[in-house]
């Protein structure tokens, strides 16, 4: 791919100091993230809530009422997996109406955020009962028992098998330090599953995956199919709290959870992965009896459903392999100021106003004068639609803008009034953007090395310093290694 490079010049101030280095998740997070153990027959007995008691005809219905209820939730389900062969703009079947997820009708030209956010709150409203991390196993018993009904089916391994309650610990499907915590998604059974103690150690709090040494697969410890429910929790996880995360456990900051393509090893950001892998696993590895009943059994208790288990279909009209979609309809079209895309030195003119923008999954992230209040060294986006055949559509004014001048047969980016722009200093994520707490004793230009790919991303890496800014989802930072989303500069 054949690049352009040039010489950019930031002027502006600086933050005090150097940035902090990234977090990155300690030897005991790695190793064994969840070390509570099982509470014997006694505690789980004072544990117990005396508004819901487990009767003993709760827990031994009958087998043939559930195996009657199993397999006709898994036809529905093996039913609206290949439904409606009518296809709309963006190559998705019309999806067949289901009231309980207020699905079909309108809600088929929802995609992305907007279905997203309409399943969160069905999901919401199909259970509210909740409880604490401390109690799961309470509901545990029941909705995780074995087959054979002598022990614990343990997550990762087949739906016969069975091992004894001792040897078992609680699994964070989606990890404890990366924003599950130990309430909301954190005391969520659907979300924590009873996992063998040892593989639960050996997890960690790695992301899903099959490739690279930050990554665990589910499948491999035996069971292939494990890989489609480790997908649909996350799933689950990733819309009904996409607007927040757990608090307490090892979980730190604010950020809500987040899938994307590049979790990395920052805790903080709350994302988890990889979505195109867990997209891929949701279609190769089919919803399973033991899935399906367990998903009723919480409903039974008031629990929230999972509707990746019941449709999960639904996850591709949320996400593409990229990130979230966008939207499936053509009717209305893009509102806001127009702002074209610069692909070349020779499209820039002194006096011109420029945008940094990073575009992933249908969707545009603009760079803005915000930083993120747990990790000051990112700068948080503002989110929008992407672009259009080249133009970038925004009235937002939180996004960051620069004015240009000529300079040099290169360009001179200025921050007006002094509410931006960013410093690299040599140290690995410490490329920040955002208004300085103070500019003294702080250099107040830095150069950067741009180039323009034939498609018109652009990129941008410090001069001596081999770090690129780069959108790491959730925000914009620095990296070692130029981003996989794409950036691109947008002039009005």
């Amino acid at each position: 791919m054949k690049k352009t490079s040039f010489l950019l010049l930031l002027t502006l101030p600086l933050l005090l100091g150097s940035c902090v280095s990234p977090v990155t998740p300690s030897s005991s997070e790695t190793i064994h993230e969840n070390s509570d153990t099982v509470p014997s027959n006694s505690e789980e007995s004072s544990l117990l809530e005396s508004s819901e008691p487990l009767s003993t005809e709760e827990e031994g219905t009958s087998s043939s009422k559930e195996e009657e209820k199993t397999s006709s939730s898994l036809e529905e389900t093996q039913s609206s997996s290949s439904s409606s062969s009518s296809v709309i703009l963006d190559g998705l079947p019309l999806l067949e109406e289901d009231s309980r997820w207020n699905v079909g009708g309108a809600l088929n030209s929802l995609r992305g955020a907007d279905f997203r956010n309409a399943l969160a709150n069905s999901i919401k409203a199909s259970g509210n009962k909740t409880c604490s991390y401390k109690s799961l196993w309470n509901y545990f018993v029941t909705s995780d028992a074995s087959k054979d009904g002598t022990g614990i089916r343990p997550f990762y391994h087949s739906p016969d098998e069975s091992v004894s309650k001792g040897s078992c610990n609680k699994e964070h499907v989606w990890p404890n330090s990366r924003g599950a915590g130990k309430t909301g998604p954190g005391s969520d059974p659907q979300v924590i599953r009873p996992a063998l103690s040892s593989e639960n150690s050996s997890r960690g709090n790695k992301y899903f995956g099959d490739s690279s040494s930050l990554e665990f697969d589910p499948g491999s410890l035996g069971y292939p199919g494990a890989r489609g429910e480790a997908a649909r929790i996350l799933f689950y996880a990733a819309t009904r709290y996409y607007d927040t995360c757990g608090t307490g456990g090892s979980s730190k900051g604010s950020a809500p959870l987040i899938l994307n393509n590049n979790p990395g090893s920052d805790t903080m950001l709350h994302s988890l992965g990889t979505l195109k892998t867990l997209l891929k696993w949701n279609r190769e590895y089919p919803v399973n009896e033991a899935e399906i009943k367990r998903n009723e059994s919480l409903a039974d208790f008031g629990f929230a459903r999972n509707p990746f288990i019941e449709h999960p279909e639904y996850a591709d009209y949320i996400w593409d392999d990229l990130g979230l979609r966008s939207e499936a309809s053509e009717e209305v079209g893009p509102t806001g100021t127009p702002h074209e895309m610069v692909t070349s030195l020779a499209d820039l003119s002194s006096g011109d106003k420029v945008y940094l923008v990073a575009v992933s999954g249908g969707l545009s992230y603009g760079a803005t004068k915000v930083f993120s209040p747990n990790t000051p060294w990112y700068i948080k986006p503002t989110e929008g639609k992407a672009p259009v055949d080249g133009v970038f559509y925004s009235d937002d004014t939180a996004l960051a803008e620069f004015s240009v001048t000529a300079s040099g047969g290169g360009c001179v980016f200025t921050a007006a009034g002094d509410d931006l722009y960013s410093f690299i200093d040599g140290t690995y994520y410490s490329i920040c953007y955002g208004k300085p707490a103070s500019s003294s004793a702080n250099p107040v230009s830095n150069s950067w090395n741009v180039s323009f790919s034939s498609s018109g991303a652009v990129t941008m890496k410090g001069i001596g310093t081999n770090v690129y800014a780069e959108f790491y989802m959730p925000s914009f930072c620095g990296y070692k290694a130029e981003g996989s989303i794409p950036l691109y500069f947008f002039k009005k």
